[in-house]
């Protein structure tokens, strides 16, 4: 969970460094992530204790921004301050209106303290008390109920553990988790993740032992055993068909040991180059990097039907991973659009699946309508493809995870039960030839 420090250990230079903070971002068309990168990269005098008050202020704010808007709209004409937002915050955070009024000017902690009680008196909706946008609210009450849904929105609104999968190409999880404990960087098993280690905060990993050469990367422990659905076959050939930056790419090379062939996919130019970078570091060589811009989609019509896996991770909503991007709450959803961009790409990757072989489809999305919806509609149009119960291919692969992972036969893990980010993932199965 989110701690931050007592008001009597900050000093009014770290408050004013964290409103530029959120100015900073706010003028950033850039993930919040990469954006406070870019501001702590212009200030290197800022020490460890400045950026994590910093970080955890400005994540703190993006994870409530729409209820502390909602607290400031009596009066406010326009868009709130970045003082008044991160004063409301630490109001919120147990800071007393005394202690806040150190750092801003006259009456202005009172006028906060102020907003804030009133607004704790009212009744509010449950998008407004979990600062989600009304079509995730929705959705997210309708799929789910409105008891889990509580449960859902309360542990997106938490601080998510950092965790790690070891690459075994380079090392083993009891090596690595030494190494990085001789360092200083403790670190415990993951509970279902073979390769895993966590950490519930964070640490400077880009210098630590191991990371130059590849023995990790930085992967929810949801993500890897996503990656174990896929069961790829140590000599097979396996498409990621929405590659991004390889994440899942590195995991399915290290699961096949760098033999059998992997197509990584994408149609952001960017990310492929990044993909390829962090395979030579990770010492995977089985990869060929495909682009799909321009005509690259066309090209592939000459591998019809030619792979044992091809794994479909779709862009999506990401109401999964809220609580690693908290910023997503504050972008506008356009839910119809994004499912029907989902069943396009589907649809595509589907024709590179040979006889016998397996289509995963994957998102990071919590919501039916991404999910089990456009796996249903696909069958539907498509009853050359069966749908495989995701329990069972986990525990063909060794991976005895709990009956709650699974939901309607396909992999579902969730936060406020099992600690990872939200994921789902199905698994479906061309039959052979007649």
């Amino acid at each position: 969970m989110q701690t931050l420090p007592d008001a009597s250990s900050i000093r009014t230079a770290q408050f004013r460094q964290l409103t530029e903070a959120l100015e900073s971002l706010r003028q950033e068309r850039l993930p919040a992530d990469r954006a406070l990168d870019r501001f702590f990269r212009t200030r290197r005098f800022l020490g460890g204790r400045d950026r994590r008050f910093i970080a955890d202020g400005v994540f703190g704010i993006l994870r409530r921004q729409r209820f502390l808007e909602y607290c400031l709209q009596d009066g406010l004409t326009g868009t709130p301050s970045a003082s008044d937002l991160a004063g409301l915050f630490l109001l919120t955070q147990g800071w007393s209106e005394r202690a806040l009024a150190r750092f801003l000017p006259a009456g202005q902690a009172a006028r906060l303290s102020d907003a804030l009680r009133q607004a704790n008196q009212q009744s509010m909706s449950f998008a407004l008390r979990h600062s989600l946008p009304d079509i995730l609210a929705e959705s997210l009450i309708r799929d789910w109920g409105e008891s889990e849904a509580e449960q859902l929105a309360c542990a997106l609104a938490t601080t998510a553990p950092l965790d790690l999968r070891v690459n075994t190409l380079r090392s083993d999880r009891d090596h690595l988790r030494a190494r990085l404990f001789e360092s200083g960087i403790e670190l415990d098993n993951t509970p279902f993740a073979p390769h895993g280690l966590r950490r519930e905060n964070r640490a400077a990993l880009f210098k630590a032992p191991g990371f130059k050469e590849g023995a990790f990367e930085v992967q929810d422990e949801g993500s890897q055993l996503l990656a174990a659905l896929v069961d790829v076959p140590t000599r097979g050939r396996v498409v990621d068909y929405c590659a991004g930056a390889g994440g899942k790419t590195l995991a399915l090379a290290m699961d096949m040991n760098n033999k059998g062939e992997i197509l990584a996919c994408d149609v952001i130019g960017r990310k492929l180059t990044e993909l390829a970078r962090r395979a030579r570091r990770a010492g995977a060589h089985n990869i060929r990097i495909h682009s799909l811009a321009d005509n690259g989609a066309l090209a592939l019509q000459t591998q019809r039907r030619r792979y044992d896996r091809v794994l479909v991770d779709a862009p999506c909503s990401g109401s999964g991973t809220l609580r690693r991007n908290p910023d997503l709450r504050n972008r506008a959803l356009d839910l119809p659009a994004l499912t029907t961009l989902q069943r396009q790409i589907l649809e595509s990757a589907a024709d590179l699946v040979a006889p016998e072989g397996r289509l995963i489809y994957a998102t990071c999305s919590l919501l039916h309508a991404e999910n089990q919806a456009v796996v249903s509609a696909f069958l539907a149009d498509h009853p050359d493809f069966i749908h495989l119960p995701a329990q069972t291919v986990m525990t063909q692969r060794g991976l005895g995870l709990p009956t709650s992972m699974f939901r309607d036969g396909n992999f579902q893990p969730v936060p406020h039960l099992h600690g990872t980010d939200g994921f789902f993932g199905a698994v479906l199965k061309r039959a052979g030839m007649p």
